[in-house]
C-alpha cells in the first residue's frame, strides 16, 4: 500500500512537471513593473523572453501613448524570440515621435494581433486650395483645422512632396495630375494658411484638395520581419505612417485583416509603401485585407542585390550585403553577376562554401570559375550580384480590397507561384496588378506561374502622364524577348473589368503559356468598339489562349 502510495505522489509530481513546462504562460503588462508604459512593455518582452515557454502578452485595452527612446528605431525588438504573442487586446497604439513599432529577427511562431496603431503627431497635413497663379506653379492652401502646419513635417521627415484629391468629396485622386508635386518653397501665411510653389506646374484649380506627406527615408518597415518563419499578422489597423507599413525580409508570414486606411475625416494613410517583400525563400500570404489611400506602391515584390567587394581566385570572391540582413546565401544557391552600368550578365555559379567575415561581408566558394576578369576595384564595384535561388517562391494575395491609393496596387518585380484571388480594385490611380522584369538588366528576374482569378478591376484610371502613364489595369511589362527570358505560365480566368475609354484591361509583352479565359469587359458607350480595350499586344512573341471572354458595351 505505502509503495502504490509513492508512486502515486511520483507520478503526480512529474505530471505537474511536465504540464508547467509546456503550459502557456501569460504576461499582462498593466502588472509589469515600470515608470511608464514604455518601459511595462520592455520589461514584460524580457520576462517571456527568459521564460523559455509558450507565451501570451497581454496588453490593456486602452489607449496607450508611447515615446521611444532616441537612441532606438522600434518600441519592440524581438530578437531569436519564439512560440510569443502579442495579444494588443484591442489597444490604441499612439506614437509620440516617429520611431517604427517592431522590429522581428530570426524568431519562429510569433503573432501580433488586435492591435489599432497611429502617430500622434500626423506625418501628412490637407486641405483646400484657395488660388492658383498663371503658370500654375504656386498655390495658397487653407489646411484644415487639426492638421499639422507645413513647415512641420519638413523639419521632421526627410522626403515631402504634394498630392492632389478631387474638389467633390477629396477622397479621390484627381485625374490627369501630376504623380507627385515636388516642393521648391513654402511661405506661411498665418496659422491655417500657406504659399507653396513647385518645380514644375500642374493641372490644379482652386477647390481642389491638397495633401502634403511627408516620408522618413528608411529602408524598414514600421513592422520588420527578417529571417524568421511563422510569423502572422492579424487584425491590425494603421491609420498613418511615414515609413513603409510592412517590410518582410526572407521570412515566412501570413497576414489576415489587416487595414490600412484613413481616419474619421483623414484623406491619406500611409506615406511611404504598403508591404514590401524581398529575397524570400518561403511563403508569404495576404488576406481578407483593405488598403486605402497609399502615398506609393501598396504592396511589392522584389529583391536586394549584393555588392561584389573583391576577387581572391578564379573562383572565391568576398560580397558585401547592404541595407539588409535578409540574403541568406546557403550552399548550392545560384548567384548571377551582372555589369551595373551596361546591365550585361557577366555569368552565374553555384555556390560550394559560404563563410560570414562580419555583419556584412561573405567569403564565397563557387563549385566552378567565374566569368569576373579583374580583381581591380574600379571594376569591381560596377558588379551586381543578385541570389537566383531567394526569388520570392509562393506569394499570395486574397480576399483584400484596394481603394483610391496613389500608385500602383500591387508590383511584382520577381517571384514564382504567385496567386491573386478574388481582389477587388477600386480607383487607384495606377496599375492595379504590374509584373516587370527589371529594365535595367538584361534578362531581369525570373517572373512565372502566375494566376490571376475572380477578381474585379472598377475604374482604374491614371493621373499620370508620359512615361509614369498607366496603360491598363494588369500589365506583364518585360522588353526581353529570347525564349528563355519571358514571363512564363499565366492563368487569367473569371475576372470583371470595368474600363475607362483610355485604358486596356491587360497589356502583355514577352510572356509565354499565357491563358485567359471567362473575363468580362465592360466599357462606356462613349469608347469605340475597339479589342484593344480589352487586350493590348507590346509585341508579337506572345503564346497566348483565349477562351470564352465577353467584351460588354454598357
Amino acid at each position: 500500500m505505502k509503495r502504490t502510495w509513492q508512486f502515486t505522489t511520483l507520478f503526480l509530481f512529474f505530471s505537474f512537471f511536465i504540464f508547467s513546462q509546456t503550459s502557456n504562460n501569460k504576461i499582462f503588462v498593466k502588472e509589469m513593473k515600470g515608470i511608464n508604459d514604455s518601459e511595462k512593455i520592455q520589461n514584460a518582452l524580457k520576462e517571456a523572453y527568459d521564460s523559455k515557454k509558450e507565451t501570451e502578452i497581454i496588453f490593456e485595452n486602452k489607449e496607450y501613448v508611447l515615446r521611444v527612446k532616441e537612441e532606438s528605431k522600434y518600441l519592440m525588438q524581438l530578437n531569436n524570440y519564439h512560440d510569443l504573442v502579442l495579444n494588443f487586446n484591442n489597444a490604441k497604439f499612439k506614437l509620440d515621435n516617429y520611431k517604427k513599432l517592431i522590429h522581428i529577427e530570426a524568431s519562429d511562431r510569433i503573432t501580433l494581433k488586435n492591435l489599432y496603431f497611429d502617430f500622434n503627431t500626423l506625418p501628412f497635413s490637407q486641405g483646400i486650395i484657395t488660388s492658383v497663379s498663371k503658370d500654375k506653379k504656386t498655390i495658397k492652401v487653407r489646411t484644415d483645422e487639426g492638421y499639422p502646419a507645413f513647415q512641420r513635417i519638413v523639419n521632421n521627415t526627410d522626403i515631402y512632396f504634394g498630392l492632389v484629391n478631387d474638389k467633390i468629396s477629396g477622397k479621390h485622386p484627381k485625374k490627369d495630375t501630376r504623380p507627385f508635386y515636388n516642393v521648391s518653397e513654402i511661405s506661411r501665411i498665418n496659422n491655417s494658411n500657406a504659399s507653396i510653389t513647385f518645380q514644375n506646374p500642374g493641372n490644379i484649380e482652386p477647390g481642389d484638395t491638397f495633401l502634403f506627406i511627408g516620408a522618413k527615408k528608411d529602408f524598414k518597415g514600421l513592422i520588420n520581419i527578417e529571417n524568421s518563419n511563422s510569423i502572422n499578422i492579424q487584425n491590425i489597423v494603421i491609420y498613418s505612417t511615414p515609413f513603409h507599413v510592412i517590410n518582410i525580409e526572407n521570412s515566412e508570414t501570413n497576414i489576415d485583416m489587416l487595414k490600412v486606411k484613413t481616419k474619421k475625416n483623414r484623406l491619406f494613410s500611409a506615406s511611404a509603401m504598403g508591404i514590401i517583400v524581398k529575397n524570400n525563400r518561403e511563403k508569404v500570404s495576404i488576406s481578407n485585407s483593405y488598403f486605402e489611400a497609399l502615398g506609393k506602391d501598396v504592396v511589392s515584390v522584389e529583391k536586394d542585390p549584393l555588392k561584389l567587394k573583391k576577387k581572391l581566385s578564379e573562383n572565391q570572391v568576398i560580397l558585401k550585403i547592404k541595407n539588409t540582413n535578409s540574403i541568406n546565401l546557403q550552399k548550392d544557391d545560384i548567384l548571377v553577376f551582372y555589369n551595373e552600368k551596361s546591365g550585361e550578365e557577366i555569368g552565374e555559379n553555384r555556390i560550394s562554401s559560404v563563410v560570414k567575415q562580419n555583419n556584412t561581408d561573405y567569403l564565397i566558394t563557387f563549385k566552378n570559375n567565374t566569368n569576373i576578369k579583374s580583381d581591380r576595384k574600379r571594376y569591381l564595384n560596377k558588379i551586381l550580384v543578385y541570389s537566383k535561388s531567394q526569388n520570392n517562391q509562393g506569394f499570395e494575395i486574397s480576399n483584400s480590397i484596394f481603394e483610391n491609393n496613389h500608385n500602383n496596387a500591387i508590383s511584382i518585380y520577381s517571384g514564382e507561384n504567385l496567386s491573386f484571388d478574388n481582389l477587388k480594385f477600386k480607383r487607384n490611380v495606377k496599375y492595379a496588378l504590374k509584373f516587370e522584369k527589371n529594365i535595367n538588366l538584361k534578362k531581369g528576374f525570373d517572373i512565372e506561374n502566375i494566376s490571376i482569378k475572380n477578381s474585379s478591376f472598377n475604374e482604374i484610371y491614371s493621373s499620370r502622364t508620359g512615361i509614369d502613364f498607366a496603360i491598363s489595369s494588369i500589365i506583364f511589362s518585360n522588353p526581353y524577348d529570347d525564349k528563355n527570358d519571358l514571363i512564363n505560365s499565366i492563368n487569367i480566368e473569371g475576372n470583371y473589368f470595368k474600363q475607362p475609354c483610355n485604358i486596356s484591361a491587360i497589356t502583355i509583352q514577352n510572356t509565354m503559356n499565357t491563358n485567359i479565359s471567362k473575363n468580362k469587359v465592360e466599357i462606356a458607350k462613349k469608347c469605340s468598339a475597339d479589342f484593344s480595350y480589352y487586350l493590348k499586344y507590346l509585341d508579337e512573341n506572345n503564346k497566348l489562349t483565349q477562351k470564352d471572354n465577353n467584351f460588354i458595351i454598357e
